[in-house]
């Protein structure tokens, strides 16, 4: 194993070095790639993912949308959720509860989290340097599998 440097980029997620000695992990890249997808790179900005009584207005039957771009919009919105933005967790579990028979309802609900989304892309998790220490990662694919710590 070598040393390659500080870590700027690693599946999707930007880390970022701070003055304070702080990292910051974000997606903005990922975030811009979804949006053009899409077709919402000009959307505007709201500033609330879900809007208030949207449970109960999801729950009315419309006119259904089409469901494979419904899934890929959920599925984005939950990788950037799992990954590196927690405040999209609800929208995205509220929006996946749906993903088997969606509708017009829920593709409205759907394109209000990707306009939150344009304007929160710089969003993410920051790591706040507590003394002179240094984060460092090793990984394993068979950690499980060692007898002698895993008996």
């Amino acid at each position: 194993m070598s040393d390659g440097g500080d870590l700027s980029f690693i599946l999707g997620i930007r880390i970022r070095k701070m003055d304070d000695g702080s990292r910051t992990m974000d997606q903005r890249h990922y975030a811009e790639q979804t949006l053009i997808h899409f077709g919402m790179m000009d959307a505007n900005h709201v500033s609330t993912l879900v809007e208030q009584g949207a449970l109960e207005a999801m729950k009315i039957n419309d006119e259904a949308c089409d469901a494979g771009r419904y899934a890929e919009a959920v599925g984005s919105i939950m990788w950037m959720a799992t990954m590196t933005r927690p405040d999209l967790a609800f929208a995205a579990a509220l929006l996946a509860r749906f993903t088997s028979a969606p509708t017009n309802r829920h593709w409205g609900a759907a394109k209000r989290a990707l306009h939150y989304i344009k304007g929160t892309m710089d969003h993410g998790i920051c790591f706040r340097a507590q003394g002179p220490g240094k984060i460092t990662a090793f990984c394993n694919a068979d950690w499980a599998g060692c007898h002698q710590t895993r008996a």
